[in-house]
């Protein structure tokens, strides 16, 4: 799953940690992006990677290579 960290209804982190609450969507992998560039602190278990957006579409691709192991 990739999230944006603001979001009009929830915000990306508050969706992190309702799919990790959840049994069913615990595993899955989830990338936490933002405009913000700065990574919130102490969330870390919530998401699997955190993606600034200025970054692009390489360090996405390669972001999702390492999460689904090819």
């Amino acid at each position: 799953i990739l999230t944006d960290w603001m979001m009009p209804k929830m915000d990306g982190v508050e969706l992190c940690g309702k799919l990790r609450a959840n049994e069913k969507t615990r595993g899955i992998p989830i990338i936490l992006s933002t405009a913000a560039g700065i990574m919130p602190e102490g969330l870390g278990t919530l998401f699997d990677a955190f993606l600034p957006k200025l970054r692009g579409i390489d360090h996405l691709l390669e972001t999702l290579r390492q999460l689904i192991g090819s």
